[in-house]
């Protein structure tokens, strides 16, 4: 859908109701409408990968790795501050990592006893990104 091939299995727990067509009649329509082309396809193949990426880390990464690849992905580089709103609070971090907020704090603590972060008023600070980026 976004240029790139990839093949994946999905399979759906739910009930739910699927809307398919063959690809080329999908193609065909859509190079008739080109202006839905441009965003939909794209749109929709980021956004699978994202799900893609999330259900793997969650499947294969353990709960630190997971957490020192978040960060590095939501630091404005010029104050090393944490970009999203209040400085992803542990009950956010948790949501995005898919783990408990005890899990999550108890590696916060560590990085905050290793030097590489600086946690102070709910707002955290990246003090080492190299040591949380390696």
């Amino acid at each position: 859908m976004d240029g790139n091939k990839h093949a994946v299995y999905y399979e759906c727990s739910d009930k739910a109701k699927l809307i398919s067509a063959p690809t080329e009649d999908l193609r065909k329509w859509l190079d008739e409408n080109p202006e839905n082309y441009k965003q939909i396809l794209p749109y929709a193949g980021r956004h699978l990968r994202l799900l893609e990426n999330f259900v793997s880390d969650i499947t294969f990464a353990d709960i630190s790795t997971r957490l020192l690849n978040l960060l590095p992905r939501n630091i404005i580089e010029e104050s090393q501050n944490l970009k999203l709103n209040n400085d992803l609070p542990d009950k956010e971090i948790t949501n995005l990592i898919g783990s408990t907020r005890a899990l999550v704090n108890r590696h916060l603590q560590e990085l905050k006893e290793n030097g590489s972060i600086k946690i102070f008023r709910k707002k955290m600070e990246i003090k080492d990104l190299k040591t949380i980026a390696s």
